[in-house]
């Protein structure tokens, strides 16, 4: 969960993993022409730091249940966790599949 959580940072610095575009206040303007906006004029959601916050809350939340669970069952919430956030922030994020 802290390595994923750097990976996180690393891709909202890159900009690399990015959202829709947005009017929000803190909608993020990629002006780097070698990241993967389509343009470099307008913001977007920073759906890097929407993942990074959640691998933030779920490393939180398998802290707390780390003596309580046992180790395989701790795992598993950590798969399903990690799925839900996942499927959360996906909403914010433009998920183009390129082949």
């Amino acid at each position: 969960m802290v390595g994923q959580f750097f990976g996180r940072i690393g891709n909202f610095i890159n900009g690399d993993v990015i959202g829709y575009p947005t009017g929000l206040p803190w909608g993020v303007v990629y002006a780097n022409p070698d990241s993967f906006a389509p343009r470099h004029d307008i913001p977007y959601q920073p759906a890097a730091a929407y993942e990074a916050i959640a691998n933030i809350l779920l490393f939180t939340l398998l802290w707390f249940l780390r003596h309580k669970l046992k180790t395989g069952v701790l795992f598993f919430v950590y798969i399903l966790g990690y799925s839900v956030s996942q499927i959360i922030v996906f909403t914010w994020r433009d998920n183009e599949v390129l082949f």
